[in-house]
């Protein structure tokens, strides 16, 4: 989160950072004979993009990255979208926690109607918490 000129960065997010991106490594080795398959590493978090892999390779593709998060579940968790698997750290973080810390930042500590744009179920994991628990929590 970027925020009056400071940078802030989950804590937990952070130290899992190195082995998300081995793991993210790790999946270009094993998926490069798979045609289609995109990887993005985004830093704190990664996508295996699969909407141009062949039908009869993208259960190969999914069975492979579920196989191999399962080595990584204590830090590591896999958020399914529209032909994507989101590798994100096990981290209890989400946009709607994003939003107050934020709205922290500013030291907004009204009520206010918060809204947020997204286009995928990656973006549907909001839940309601307040400045208080968020502030506690990292």
């Amino acid at each position: 989160i970027r925020c009056q000129r400071k940078d802030w960065v989950h804590p937990r997010a952070r130290s899992i950072e190195p082995e998300l991106n081995d793991f993210l490594n790790l999946l270009m080795e094993k998926t490069k004979d798979l045609d289609g398959v995109l990887l993005e590493n985004k830093g704190l978090s990664g996508s295996v993009h699969y909407r141009c892999t062949p039908g009869e390779q993208r259960r190969k593709l999914r069975n492979l990255v579920f196989k191999e998060i399962e080595k990584h579940s204590r830090s590591l968790r896999l958020v399914p979208g529209k032909k994507v698997l989101d590798v994100r750290p096990r981290v209890p973080w989400d946009k709607g926690r994003a939003i107050i810390k934020y709205m922290s930042c500013l030291g907004i500590r009204e009520p206010i109607l918060k809204v947020y744009i997204g286009d995928d179920q990656t973006d549907e994991e909001c839940h309601h918490h307040t400045h208080e628990e968020i502030n506690r929590n990292v």
